[in-house]
């Protein structure tokens, strides 16, 4: 194994890991927050340009995908936020 270190060679385990010692260093730091970063400010200019325009079309000609969408942003919303216990008398009860 030292030759192939030696030689910069990228090693591999299973599921494709690197494994130690190997050359590579994998993916630069803050590259992928980039990425991230990047996509959500093109997203918020096309929602800028079409907003609530774009989701009344995209609910009017393809409502299935609609449904996934407005789903998929719900569910996200709530794993993030924190679980609140609601104090005595708040919900409603007798």
């Amino acid at each position: 194994m030292a030759d192939s270190v030696r030689q910069g060679l990228i090693l591999r385990g299973e599921g494709g890991r690197f494994l130690p010692g190997s050359a590579s260093r994998g993916r630069p730091k803050g590259s992928r927050s980039r990425l991230a970063r990047a996509f959500v400010d093109d997203a918020y200019a096309v929602w800028q340009e079409h907003g609530k325009a774009a989701l009344e079309t995209l609910a009017r000609e393809d409502p299935g995908m609609f449904v996934r969408i407005m789903a998929g942003i719900t569910l996200h919303s709530l794993s993030r936020a924190k679980p609140t216990v609601p104090d005595e008398g708040e919900d409603g009860g007798p």
